[in-house]
């Protein structure tokens, strides 16, 4: 069945690669199906289902798929009934159309979630400012207040306009300085 599946697959010029991602089997899989290397294939029940995805790609006889699979129970020596082998969910994979679906759905819900945690962020935020504010208030008002530094005033804390005058530069001209020099 190697031969078949090699010559079916460069019939239609395809490569292993091409062949994998198409089939979503890997290509050491491919490879070994090819040179009818048992022992490096998953349990046969799989290799059926490889075998009737890849004859199915390369548009091979169904009645040669069938002839194949049958060689390859009788040459495995398990017994794998004909009902498992039909069973097979050999097309799994989602179509492209479904598979944007899906990547759509992901980019949305991870979208939400973004802003989700960035409008619970902004909510906490606002809801400790404040706080952090009015413990400002409350622990300069704990402090005793500095002493007054000279040349530094400091803004009070009620308005006091006697205070104003005192801080008035009073101008005073002298007489003789108004009268005319000659």
């Amino acid at each position: 069945f190697g031969n078949l599946l090699y010559d079916a697959r460069t019939r239609l010029n395809m490569s292993v690669t091409q062949a994998a991602q198409i089939t979503k089997i890997s290509e050491a899989y491919i490879e070994s199906l090819e040179r009818e290397d048992l022992d490096s294939l998953p349990p046969t029940v799989y290799v059926c289902a490889y075998l009737r995805k890849l004859c199915a790609l390369y548009k091979v006889d169904q009645s040669k798929i069938e002839q194949v699979i049958e060689e390859l129970k009788e040459n495995s020596g398990v017994s794998i009934s004909g009902e498992i082998i039909a069973h097979l969910d050999i097309d799994r994979e989602l179509n492209p159309e479904s598979e944007q679906k899906v990547r759509n759905l992901y980019w949305m819900v991870g979208a939400a979630a973004l802003f989700f945690i960035g409008i619970v962020s902004v909510a906490i935020l606002m809801l400790m400012a404040p706080a952090d504010g009015e413990s400002r208030k409350q622990a300069s008002a704990a402090t005793p207040a500095a002493p007054p530094v000279a040349g530094v005033s400091r803004p009070a804390a009620v308005f006091d306009p006697t205070r104003l005058e005192k801080l008035r530069i009073r101008q005073s001209v002298p007489v003789s300085e108004l009268s005319p020099r000659h």
